[in-house]
């Protein structure tokens, strides 16, 4: 089986996230550094496909990376605890079941109840939650701009001109 990124599935090794064995990852890109944590923001490009292979939702379709905030009510259990195992750069498939996805619910129309879920997911960054810009001191808003513009750059360079056009123009 090939995915749309062009990776080779046949051969790589799976390693189960979860204690339960309910979540398996497969590595198809090694990353570096650390791992995110609960207290981090991550932005993620995915591609989420029902175990049939039936592609659900992806970010490349919207054409822009998704943040979210690890084990918080914005994203399925599943995909919570998958990034954290990842590391920035790293792209990986997760075979998660329903019960780390939308469980004996669903979510109609697209995801029928007990549907398992297939994301593959490349953890583009992450970093702390930033203070609001009304809290900040002249001092700090100067540090975030540059720290914006460091990242719109390494951004500008992956090709992923949106994303950095956004690091750009936030910190402005």
């Amino acid at each position: 089986t090939q995915s749309t990124w062009g990776f080779i599935f046949t051969g790589k090794m799976k390693t189960s996230v979860t204690e339960d064995k309910l979540i398996w990852k497969t590595v198809l890109k090694e990353g570096y550094g650390g791992m995110p944590e609960s207290i981090h923001e991550v932005s993620i490009h995915y591609i989420m496909r029902l175990s049939n292979g039936m592609e659900m939702d992806s970010t490349f379709s919207r054409g822009s990376l998704f943040k979210f905030i690890p084990e918080s009510d914005q994203v399925i259990s599943g995909l919570s605890l998958a990034v954290k195992t990842m590391k920035k750069g790293e792209k990986a498939l997760f075979d998660i079941d329903s019960k780390y996805a939308y469980g004996d619910s669903g979510n109609a129309p697209k995801i029928p109840p007990g549907s398992s879920l297939q994301i593959e997911v490349e953890l583009i960054d992450f970093s702390t939650k930033k203070k609001p810009l009304m809290d900040m001191t002249s001092e700090e808003k100067k540090k975030a701009g540059e720290e914006l513009k460091v990242q719109g750059n390494e951004k500008f360079k992956a090709k992923l001109y949106k994303d950095a056009a956004a690091n750009y123009k936030d910190g402005i």
